[in-house]
């Protein structure tokens, strides 16, 4: 898998390296991928892959190759919490966490739902470059205004 910098999608090179796919935004079509700006990448512990773009969070459904996008809804307060999808990360109790200008979000893959962490939770700051794991499994967040780190554990929360 590999992006290319700047606007132009995402280009997946088959296993047997002999073709390759170029996934791009076709505003007509829902079911591709949400922006040609592409900021991360995630191959999740069940082999499906998450792209965060800069109009929001995209999960490839291999079955049928259609792209399933999730985005900001106003109305929706379990929706994303901003569409500018920075980073994707999965720690090693399964969770899938995105990094947004917007807030930290953690996704329930039974409801398809978004927790929402911000500013008011006790983050640095809404806007959430990256997450990463340590060895204790505390969850390192970077902001534009410095780190922060959770408390241990399979749920912990990341303020």
């Amino acid at each position: 898998m590999r992006t290319a910098p700047g606007r132009y999608g995402l280009f997946e090179l088959a296993p047997d390296r002999r073709s390759l796919s170029h996934h791009r935004n076709n505003p007509d079509d829902r079911n591709s991928l949400g922006s040609n700006t592409v900021f991360s990448l995630l191959l999740d512990a069940a082999g499906r892959l998450w792209v965060g773009t800069l109009n929001g969070l995209n999960r490839l459904d291999r079955a049928t190759g259609a792209w399933v996008r999730y985005l900001h809804d106003p109305g929706n307060p379990s929706s994303l919490s901003h569409n500018e999808v920075l980073f994707v990360f999965q720690d090693r109790a399964g969770p899938v966490w995105v990094c947004t200008a917007g807030g930290l979000n953690r996704f329930d893959p039974k409801t398809e739902t978004f927790e929402h962490f911000r500013e008011k939770d006790g983050l640095p700051n809404d806007l959430i470059y990256g997450i990463l794991e340590d060895d204790q499994g505390r969850l390192w967040m970077s902001t534009n205004r410095g780190l922060s780190r959770s408390a241990s554990g399979g749920n912990a929360r990341p303020c």
